[in-house]
């Protein structure tokens, strides 16, 4: 059995937002494979979620197109505007193959409470996470979500819970939050 160390938010986040397989995935022993599993789990405040989760790879999700290899998963990066996002959308095959779309989630900076999909400097275009999230679930597009900053978590996550009886693929979180020689505070604009 493989050990697994979490940090202390990460550990938290899990402990309180995923059912309890999906929170380590220690091996493919203990965890049942696709197969929906709900679960009831209580958080710090007192509320508590009904959550369901399948462990499903991508590539599984998408066998037929993927011929069981991951190189021919097309993903879509740094979906963070209107425009790549109706490009990576649109029901013509030809034009789109990709079967994920990833997108950057940071929080505006005059309402700190709204997760937007654009970097600070780039407002253009902004879309705001609720707005990526509805549009890419419609798509039936597999969803990867990047938290670029600590403070944006929660809101997404519960923008993400309140979605998931929409989103019909799966959805992989991507927390690049901690501060480091290539974080985003050192990046950014």
């Amino acid at each position: 059995m493989m050990a697994l160390r979490l940090l202390p938010l990460a550990a938290l986040f899990l402990q309180l937002c995923l059912p309890p397989y999906c929170a380590a995935l220690p091996s493919d022993d203990l965890l049942p494979s696709r197969r929906p599993h709900t679960t009831d789990r209580r958080d710090i405040t007192g509320f508590s979620a009904r959550l369901r989760a399948t462990r499903m790879s991508v590539v599984d999700f998408w066998d037929h197109e993927t011929n069981g290899d991951g190189l021919n998963v097309k993903w879509a990066h740094h979906v963070n505007s209107w425009t790549l996002l109706k490009e990576h959308t649109r029901e013509d095959p030809f034009k789109n193959k990709s079967l994920l779309i990833e997108g950057d989630v940071f929080l505006q900076p005059t309402h700190p409470a709204i997760p937007v999909m654009s970097l600070p400097a780039r407002s253009r275009e902004r879309i705001t996470f609720k707005e990526w999230l509805r549009e890419v679930a419609a798509a039936k597009k597999a969803i990867k979500v990047n938290f670029r900053t600590t403070e944006v978590v929660k809101p997404a996550l519960q923008y993400l819970y309140a979605a998931q009886s929409s989103l019909q693929s799966p959805v992989t979180l991507h927390a690049d939050i901690f501060k480091g020689p290539m974080s985003y505070e050192v990046f950014s604009f």
